[in-house]
């Protein structure tokens, strides 16, 4: 099965973009979305009238979107994932908010959302993000140890914010990334995005991020025969939409 590069812009992301106003109306946002070629969405499902709105908008215009949750347990996860199926979206990322420094407790758990997922009726992922389940890098390279085939959502900047790599990277600490980015369908903060989000960015910069990833990456579809990721939805800030340059603190 070949690969199918998916770039999508999170809602949440778009707080504070200049006219802009995701509670009064979401519509906005939305058609920017679209209108910069990005290929869908990732919304909170939890945030009713905002993954409703996105639920609707994004079918209408031959895109997809990607619901996101905080969840403790595996149940909860099956009951999200039902919901987030329901609403159509493309898959459900997790972040799993049950904190244990108990390596057995971890596995446990992550085991159970493991059968969650392989019953579920959508692709559900587990996000690597700090204050999380998954706070600690080398915690959760010895969880993978115990789960080789857990699938994730890779979000290793919050590993350089907890972990603090000291640079260069050092021999023994860069397979640990390398490890997580192996059992990733889902990458989170893709570069270009990241770097605008810094600084400058203007709509055609926004426009032109999607389509400069697309150009690169859409080469993948057909070289990904036998592989086990058919899609690797990739979201980015949203600062590349806006029309002014951020406030530095």
């Amino acid at each position: 099965m070949s690969q199918r590069l998916l770039v999508y812009q999170a809602i949440w992301a778009m707080e504070g973009v200049p006219g802009i106003d995701l509670d009064a109306d979401m519509a906005p946002a939305l058609e920017m979305i679209a209108e910069a070629g990005f290929d869908g969405a990732g919304v909170n499902i939890l945030r009713t009238a905002r993954a409703e709105a996105v639920a609707q908008f994004m079918p209408a215009h031959g895109l997809t979107w990607e619901a996101m949750a905080a969840a403790r347990s595996a149940d909860e996860i099956a009951e999200l994932a039902q919901r987030a199926a329901a609403m159509g979206a493309h898959h459900l990322n997790v972040q799993v908010t049950e904190r244990t420094a108990v390596l057995e407790d971890a596995v446990a758990l992550l085991a159970d959302i493991e059968a969650v997922a392989a019953n579920a009726p959508l692709p559900v992922y587990v996000e690597t993000h700090r204050g999380r389940l998954t706070n600690d890098l080398l915690f959760m390279i010895r969880v993978l140890d115990a789960l080789p085939d857990l699938k994730l959502t890779g979000d290793l900047s919050h590993y350089p914010v907890v972990h603090e790599f000291p640079l260069p990277v050092s021999p023994g600490d860069e397979p640990h990334p390398r490890k997580l980015l192996g059992l990733s369908r889902s990458r989170r903060r893709f570069a270009p995005g990241a770097s605008l989000a810094d600084g400058a960015a203007t709509p055609a910069l926004g426009r032109a991020v999607p389509r400069l990833v697309g150009r690169r990456l859409r080469k993948l579809e057909g070289e990904g025969a036998g592989r086990r990721r058919p899609h690797l939805p990739l979201r980015t800030r949203a600062a590349q939409l806006c029309r002014h340059r951020r406030p530095r603190p």
